[in-house]
């Protein structure tokens, strides 16, 4: 089954997939989740969970870009030192040969095409590159990460849930900040939806 992601260049719809999306209306499920939690995270909490959206977008955008077949070599697990700031500075250096350090021109066009293509997916939900590159590097900076997928105060299966999310974030960042988390997390969903994988990796 072909993906957005490895679809022919075309422009995309915008998807509603299964972890909600900005069109639906706000229902009662919102009081069913805060009950079965007990209470909201603390505010602390909902800051790092802030910064890993931010995060966990630039760490989807870098897989795409440099990771799969097209690398012909062992999958990248980290990515110490890549933004998407630099991403056609590590593109010229993760598409040289180790050993001769020439150039593999057909692993350089896969990624170069990649990048293109991934943001051109985005853009239809508001992503930026130019605006967004640097903004969520200071997002990630001010407000950290969660402390992994067992964050004592979020249960996990309410981290699938983007309508839930929106809701515990908006009344904790300033409105300045949440419309470009908006953007970073309606841009996840989408590519969570596409290669069917979690909303958040770790």
């Amino acid at each position: 089954m072909e993906t957005f992601l490895e679809a022919p260049l075309e422009p995309p719809e915008k998807s509603c997939g299964p972890y909600s999306s900005p069109c639906d209306p706000v229902s009662s499920r919102h009081a069913a989740k805060k009950n079965a939690m007990g209470k909201y995270p603390s505010r602390d909490v909902i800051q790092r969970l802030v910064g890993e959206i931010a995060f966990q977008l630039d760490r989807r955008i870098l897989n795409y870009i440099f990771n799969g077949s097209h690398m012909e070599r062992p999958e990248r697990k980290r990515f110490y030192g890549f933004t998407i700031g630099n991403i056609p500075e590590m593109i010229d250096m993760e598409s040289r040969d180790p050993t001769s350090g020439m150039t593999i021109s057909k692993i350089k066009a896969a990624m170069a095409y990649r990048h293109k293509y991934v943001f051109h997916l985005l853009h239809p939900h508001g992503y930026r590159a130019e605006d967004h590159a640097m903004f969520a590097v200071r997002i990630v900076n001010k407000y950290g990460l969660l402390n992994g997928p067992l964050e004592k105060t979020l249960k996990v299966k309410l981290l699938t849930d983007a309508e839930w999310i929106r809701t515990i974030i908006k009344k904790t960042i300033s409105k300045n900040e949440l419309k470009s988390i908006n953007v970073f997390l309606d841009c996840l969903v989408f590519m969570a939806n596409d290669d069917g994988k979690p909303l958040f990796i770790w």
